[in-house]
């Protein structure tokens, strides 16, 4: 009986943090937060991370979501990055990290 309600509360766990990450996707704004979601797409077998600073909303509840840089040379605009398609059922959180919380960075390869 136990384990029934342990998988019923890992299920409304799961559920809540989706709507969350659903409704932080649909009132998106870029600011000086680094933002991740974490997805599944139905052929791959592990949960993957996509760093993201813009969200399109598309028709059939799915997402555009993609990193792009903007580099500037000769007055002409260039965005490189990564964008994903992902269906609302993919999606299971998003991740916001504030750097002004930390007091230093390290970064790796």
């Amino acid at each position: 009986m136990s384990e029934i309600n342990d998988s019923d509360a890992l299920q409304d766990q799961f559920t809540a943090e989706r709507e969350d990450a659903l409704k932080r996707l649909d009132h998106f704004i870029n600011d000086d937060k680094d933002y991740y979601v974490i997805y599944q797409k139905a052929n791959q077998s592990a949960k993957r991370e996509l760093k993201f600073n813009q969200v399109k909303k598309m028709k059939e509840n799915k997402y555009a979501i993609a990193m792009h840089n903007e580099d500037f040379n000769d007055a002409i605009r260039y965005y490189n990055g990564e964008e994903i398609i992902l269906e609302e059922n993919e999606i299971f959180e998003v991740r916001i990290i504030d750097p002004d919380e930390y007091d230093f960075v390290v970064y790796t390869d």
